[in-house]
């Protein structure tokens, strides 16, 4: 009596290991599928162009530099138009690339300035705007 009982705990055990591996075996089937979706190419590219797009600082340098070469296109179309001289044609390309650096330039130097103005390194009452201590300053 007590073999059958002990044989009938190992036949629950051997079935309970079977059930146990075929669920792993599920599990390790399912993440191997979902790491060879990730590896594909088109995936890899995919979520790096969806982790540079939800990225603020990105988004802010891709609008500035579009501002900037849009507001070089307008200038050099308003001040140069259709000319056919070639000339005036590289002046208005010249005109172009200076007006879109400095458009450039001018917001990224804004967003700068913004960052600088939100994390003030002066905690002097006496000279605001001085990143010097007071008793450096008594020193000049």
């Amino acid at each position: 009596m007590k073999n059958n009982n002990e044989t009938e705990e190992l036949n629950q055990a051997i079935i309970r290991l079977n059930h146990k591996r075929v669920y792993e075996l599920q599990l390790l089937k399912e993440q191997f599928q979902i790491a060879y979706e990730s590896l594909k190419p088109i995936n890899i590219i995919k979520n790096t162009f969806q982790d540079v797009a939800s990225s603020p600082t990105v988004k802010k340098s891709i609008l500035n530099t579009a501002m900037g070469i849009g507001a070089g296109f307008l200038s050099k179309k308003f001040l140069i138009g259709n000319s056919h001289n070639p000339i005036k044609k590289l002046f208005g390309t010249f005109l172009e690339f200076a007006v879109a650096r400095a458009v450039t330039n001018i917001k990224a130097g804004n967003n700068v300035a913004e960052e600088n103005s939100a994390t003030s390194f002066s905690k002097n009452e006496e000279y605001p705007n001085s990143t010097f201590s007071k008793t450096e300053m008594h020193n000049f």
